[in-house]
């Protein structure tokens, strides 16, 4: 008996804890209360209707146009209801008529769906190349189906996708769409590689259909990192420039920059250039002095340095190129890097000075010219040489075996004689040496001999910069003169080109030989032009942008103007039998721009068409009005009729072509921007002229022409 007592409550045990699983409905509470036989509810919008048989302890419920019976102490499931009876008993006796009523606690869930959703990853850091599975996973773990499970999960940019199960891949995001019945398990299985290096995040955004709303999950998002190019060369020098025969030092580095995984370095390879010497090698690495070896472990964060001595007797620039091949877990890859040397010479140069400044033509001052040498190394071979148009001083060239480190060797040492006023002479001094390697060296420096020599220099550079800065300004305006200028200065260049042509090593300048006359006469010429280009576009911005059309063009409108009113008030007098009186003509011409400015300022858009109507006149008679008062500045109001002219056009274009006249035919020929900015200024000084001038009279037009 106690045996069989331990296996009862053994068995109870695994009941309860496999009773969650077999009874995992997820409801909500919809109605508990106690119904009688012939009882209708209104639940959750559906119509319950009850009926209780006492003799069997079932009741029936009817919902809506369906039904289902429930025995007491059991539980039904229909439309996604969980439907559950107990206590059928008497409730009490009806006497008219006679019949017992029954009655039954009733308890009615609704039933939902839930969906867990799990996100794993088979490795969360990664190496370039390296691959790593993923799951996406969806459960289900009602007892009805969860409709309409879309999961989406944008793929990070150091990711790629290799392969997709389950799922597929749509325009950058892994995408899952289905759904999962009860007690299904669904899953989206993807393999990702690593393509470059940083961290990235995968986050899935899960949505699904209950049975009764729209559910939306976030499961926990992967994180984790591809790591670059494990291996990092790196250089250190105290700089990338050096003298020749200059010893420097260069410290290789190569570094396991990952956390996790160790790597072995199965060939770090230096390349040294021809010409730069390895004066000492690194203790650890072997090869010959142009090819240098190592090859050996790295632990996670580990690095190692070599230092090299190295030396160049020459100059030029030099690249030493680092390339390595490593293995890191199961992955062979390579990387390399360059570090670039510029070798220089701390060379002799030329250094001149004159006893005393030159400020008279004819003055004499003593010229020294010597060949300086600041570095620390010598130089050997060493021809002097000068050639000038100095008067009484004849060429010459002298050669010296060496000359050492801080030495002085002087190439001239004599009196000079000034040219005239603005002329110079020239004095070319060349040297040339060699290094103890053999690598020639040639330096040269022109010296010009003259009256203030230093003070013309800057004028003319400030000259030219101001006529620059001129043909700037004038770019647009006055491109012919622009043509002008710079074929002058092709001259001017071509000329100096001329004058430094010498046939000796040196370079020579002999444009100041020019005399200043013609220079200054050149000079004020281009001025005198340029302001009288500038008067003109003064004088034309001056005219303003409404006068287009000529005094012909204008008087011409204003014949035609005269025409049409002449036949108006002809018409006008016939059927009135008044006569025409000439004064009347110029009373319209006069008086009638009250009346269009009024009807322009009181409306936005309006056509020929209608201001003809409104101001009763015909259209022929309004278009030569508008068109002869946009040109002819009637009243200061113009731009007001070009703001009609605008509106007119972009609303109706029939009626704007007649309307446009020679002012039109003349803004089609400019450019669109140009145009723009004109409809822009005329509606701006139209306002001013609103708010600063009103109309002073009331209109001929209004009081003759506008009565029936």
């Amino acid at each position: 008996m106690e045996k069989r007592g331990i296996f009862f409550l053994f068995c109870m045990l695994i009941l309860l804890i496999l009773a969650p699983n077999a009874l995992s409905i997820y409801e909500e509470l919809l109605f508990s209360d106690t119904v009688e036989d012939g009882d209708a509810v209104n639940i959750s919008g559906k119509e319950f209707e009850f009926r209780i048989d006492y003799q069997s302890s079932k009741v029936f419920i009817e919902i809506d146009v369906s039904g289902l019976i429930v025995e007491s102490g059991h539980c039904q499931i229909k439309d996604n209801l969980h439907i559950c009876v107990q206590n059928v008993s008497f409730s009490y006796r009806n006497y008219d008529p006679w019949y017992d009523v029954y009655k039954a606690e009733v308890e009615i869930y609704q039933i939902k769906s839930s969906l867990d959703v799990t996100h794993t990853i088979s490795k969360e850091n990664l190496l370039i190349d390296e691959e790593a599975t993923g799951v996406l996973s969806f459960d289900n773990t009602a007892d009805i189906s969860a409709k309409d499970v879309t999961a989406t999960m944008p793929i990070p940019s150091n990711l790629i996708i290799t392969e997709i199960e389950g799922c597929k891949q749509t325009e950058g995001i892994i995408l899952f769409k289905n759904d999962v019945t009860p007690r299904q398990i669904k899953t989206c299985t993807y393999k990702v590689k690593g393509v470059s290096g940083g961290d990235y995040e995968l986050g899935a955004n899960v949505t699904y259909f209950n049975g009764v709303e729209t559910e939306s999950i976030i499961p926990g998002a992967i994180t984790g990192k591809v790591y670059n190019y494990s291996l990092k060369i790196k250089y250190n020098a105290k700089s990338s420039m050096f003298n020749i025969y200059e010893k420097f030092n260069l410290t290789i580095a190569a570094e396991n920059t990952n956390d996790e995984h160790d790597l072995t370095v199965t060939a770090l390879s230096v390349k040294i250039p021809e010409r730069l010497l390895l004066v000492k090698e690194p203790k650890e690495m072997t090869g010959t002095n142009k090819l240098l070896s190592w090859s050996g472990p790295l632990k996670a964060k580990e690095s190692r340095n070599f230092t090299m001595e190295l030396q160049s007797s020459t100059t030029g620039d030099f690249s030493i190129i680092a390339d390595a091949s490593y293995k890191i877990s199961k992955f062979l890859l390579e990387t390399e890097e360059s570090f670039d040397v510029k070798v220089d010479c701390q060379c002799p140069y030329i250094e001149h000075d004159f006893s005393q400044n030159i400020v008279v033509a004819g003055q004499r001052a003593v010229l020294i010219a010597d060949l300086v040498n600041p570095g620390p190394n010598g130089f050997k071979n060493v021809r002097l040489s000068y050639v000038t148009d100095v008067p009484g001083i004849e060429p010459k060239s002298t050669t010296y075996s060496s000359i050492r480190a801080g030495e002085r060797i002087r190439v001239f040492d004599s009196s000079v004689i000034a040219p005239g006023l603005g002329e110079a002479y020239y004095f070319n001094v060349t040297s040339v040496y060699e290094s103890s390697a053999n690598e020639v060296f040639i330096k040269k420096k022109s010296i010009q001999i003259g009256v203030n020599i230093a003070e013309v220099e800057t004028e003319e550079e400030d000259q030219q910069q101001n006529e620059e800065q001129i043909e700037e300004k004038k770019e647009e305006n006055v491109s012919l003169t622009s043509e002008k200028i710079e074929e002058i200065k092709e001259e001017k260049e071509e000329e100096k080109k001329e004058g430094k042509s010498e046939g000796m090593p040196a370079v020579t300048i002999q444009d100041e030989k020019k005399t200043p006359f013609v220079a200054f006469f050149a000079i004020a010429f281009i001025l005198g032009l340029v302001l009288f280009l500038v008067f003109l576009i003064s004088l034309k911005k001056k005219k303003g942008l409404v006068k287009i059309g000529g005094p012909e063009s204008m008087g011409k409108k204003r014949e035609r103007l005269e025409q049409e009113i002449k036949e108006f008030l002809s018409s006008t007098a016939a059927k009135k039998e008044t006569k025409v009186r000439p004064e009347m003509v110029n009373d319209i011409l006069k008086t009638s721009a009250d009346d269009l400015y009024e009807l322009v300022k009181s409306r936005e858009k309006i056509s020929v068409e209608e201001a003809a109507k409104l101001l009763r006149m015909p259209i022929n008679t309004v278009h030569a009005l508008v068109d002869f008062l946009v040109e002819e500045k009637m009243f200061g109001i113009e731009y007001k009729f070009t703001t009609a002219y605008i509106y007119i056009s972009q609303e109706h274009p029939k009626s704007g072509e007649s309307f446009q006249g020679s002012f039109a035919k003349n803004m089609a020929a400019k450019e669109e921007t140009e145009y723009e900015n004109l409809a822009k200024q005329t509606r701006e000084i139209g306002e001013t002229f609103e708010k600063e001038e009103e109309p002073k009279k009331k209109g001929f037009l209004g009081r003759v022409f506008r009565k029936k």
